[in-house]
């Protein structure tokens, strides 16, 4: 699924904005994630993708470009 689609999912579990930088919403994401554990779902997508999740404010999560991995430096 993209992580756009799998943003729009996981937002139904999360009070507030969870928001996607357009630059990385159509990355894949395949695997199972614990919906009722917000921070432990968000720091598996850190792991997963080359993304980093950002807190704007307790409420509004945003999903941008990380790092790309080391073998691509």
């Amino acid at each position: 699924m993209s992580l756009k689609n799998f943003a729009a999912a996981l937002s139904r579990h999360h009070r507030g904005r969870l928001e996607v930088d357009p630059a990385v919403a159509d990355l894949t994401l395949l695997g199972a994630f614990p919906l009722d554990d917000l921070e432990r779902t968000l720091n598996m997508v850190e792991t997963t993708l080359p993304v980093k999740v950002r807190r704007v404010m307790p409420w509004w999560i945003k999903i941008e470009a990380g790092k790309a991995s080391s073998s691509e430096e």
